[in-house]
């Protein structure tokens, strides 16, 4: 079966600003969903096709705005309502040969429950979306029109009995139907559970996107949809190399749903360190933020960032 970027759909989105407050402001995430649409929209999929969920920080809406200016992509909000109303009934309505979401914000995990919060939680109602719930939606007959997907998640996996709230989380799930042989459906999080994601606040990106993007834009022009494999082991080396130079603490975690192969089921890479869990070091972000910007591609884009 051919698949083409014609016939792909995808769902981008990004929170920087929180009703909550300006305490849980995030510098990246809303920028790093534009990058990833101008990647799509490069790679040939229609504008009308992605649906582009974000809360930019107010000093972002202008770079924000001009990494969008010629892509043709509306930007609607990253509540819940609108990120339901694209989960629940426009996507299950619509039909794909391969399907791609990306989120970026904050997340926690709840018990065996990935969340990435809504930009209006507050802090008596922390509105979020449940991947968990969602990824098992995708795998059942609710998606039946869309029978491939990647999921590329760049959040906290941090434990939610850390926080120290008091009050629980919302919970709001997604229909979940029969479940669907044929699916193929890859998962990649930044983070495993109980790990950080870096975001790095001078580069205005989180750590596993660039990388993540870094890759993608590698990829031959006419390569697609993209292997997902082959992104996961390239993300997965990297950061390693970071980790172990002491530059980074998160290792990316991958839940692989492949029914297509024979082998269902889930594969959960968990926490690597010889000597226990890996602390957030002081200092981190500055040599990390040197360390990536050796990388070829990014330096490109820095030069023409700094050239506009």
């Amino acid at each position: 079966m051919t698949i083409s970027p014609a016939k792909t759909v995808a769902v981008v989105i990004g929170v920087e600003r929180y009703a909550i407050g300006r305490s849980w402001d995030l510098d990246g995430p809303a920028l790093d969903a534009a990058r990833f649409t101008c990647w799509l929209v490069d790679r040939g999929v229609a504008p009308e096709r992605i649906h582009l969920l974000a809360a930019p920080l107010p000093q972002n809406e202008e770079e924000f705005a001009r990494l969008l200016e010629t892509t043709g992509v509306r930007r609607r909000p990253a509540d819940e309502a609108t990120v339901r109303e694209v989960f629940s009934r426009e996507l299950p309505g619509a039909s794909s040969d391969f399907l791609i979401v990306f989120a970026g914000g904050h997340g926690v995990l709840d018990d065996d429950a990935r969340r990435v919060f809504y930009a209006d939680a507050t802090s008596t109602d922390k509105r979020n979306l449940d991947l968990t719930n969602l990824l098992r939606s995708m795998r059942s007959s609710v998606y039946d029109r869309h029978p491939r997907q990647l999921v590329l998640v760049d959040t906290c996996m941090t434990l939610v009995e850390e926080m120290g709230w008091r009050e629980s989380l919302p919970e709001n799930e997604f229909s979940v139907g029969k479940p669907v042989p044929e699916r193929d459906q890859r998962a990649l999080f930044s983070a495993g559970p109980g790990e950080p994601a870096i975001n790095d606040d001078a580069l205005k990106t989180g750590l596993f996107t660039a990388v993540a993007l870094d890759e993608l834009r590698r990829l031959p022009a006419e390569s697609w949809p993209p292997d997902a494999d082959g992104l996961r082991v390239a993300v997965q080396t990297h950061l390693t190399e970071l980790r172990d130079a002491g530059r980074t603490t998160q290792i990316p975690a991958h839940v692989w749903y492949r029914s297509r192969t024979g082998e269902d089921g889930f594969v959960v890479l968990p926490r690597q360190s010889r000597d226990g869990p890996w602390p957030i070091a002081v200092g981190t972000i500055p040599p990390l933020a040197s360390a990536f910007q050796e990388r070829p591609t990014l330096q490109e884009r820095i030069a023409r960032t700094r050239a506009g």
